[in-house]
């Protein structure tokens, strides 16, 4: 029987060392492996160097790109903008007809006043203003010393402009319109009544 134990314990004594190789094995290869992690690391490390530089690299020839990009157009545009200055003063001499003929339209405005028969002449803004503008013009005129006063266009004309324009005097003469006329600073215009 001893025979038979010695044999059955070569048996067990031989799969314990079966099970310690192949755990030591086992372990090498962890170890190898936990090498090829730590190479894979620093190898990653690398990639990703090279990558950030990589990425500097495109961002900054993008912006490169771009600000080409902006000087060639912004040249471009003021080209453009020259070209086009240059054209319509070539066909100044159309443009001059047709806005002569806006002038004309607008220097036919006919006024109706209702003052005194003894009146022969106002001056009146060439200017237009909103009604606050208008307000505080015949206030600043008023306190220089003129009769001035604001009024609606389409009221008192037959313009159907939504504007205000100051008016100064009445006058008894055109020599006297004249003559306040001369000491303002804005243009004006002198209408016979």
């Amino acid at each position: 029987m001893s025979n038979l134990n010695n044999e059955e314990r070569l048996k067990i004594l031989r799969a314990r060392l079966d099970e310690i190789q192949q755990k030591n094995f086992s372990n090498e290869n962890l170890e190898n492996e936990k090498e090829k992690v730590v190479e894979t690391t620093t190898s990653s490390d690398k990639n990703t160097s090279k990558n950030n530089v990589l990425k500097y690299v495109i961002i900054s020839a993008l912006v490169g790109f771009g600000l080409i990009y902006l000087f060639t157009n912004v040249i471009d545009i003021k080209t453009k903008f020259e070209f086009e200055t240059d054209k319509i003063t070539n066909d100044s001499p159309t443009k001059v007809e047709e806005s002569e003929k806006i002038v004309e339209v607008e220097e036919n405005i006919s006024y109706k006043f209702n003052l005194n028969e003894n009146f022969s002449h106002l001056i009146i803004t060439t200017l237009s203003y909103s009604e606050e503008e208008a307000k505080k013009m015949a206030d600043k005129y008023t306190s220089e010393g003129y009769q001035a006063s604001a009024f609606y266009i389409p009221d008192n004309s037959n313009s159907s402009q939504e504007l205000f324009k100051i008016k100064i005097g009445p006058y008894y003469s055109i020599e006297e319109a004249e003559q306040w006329n001369s000491t303002l600073e804005e243009e004006t215009k002198i209408i016979a009544l």
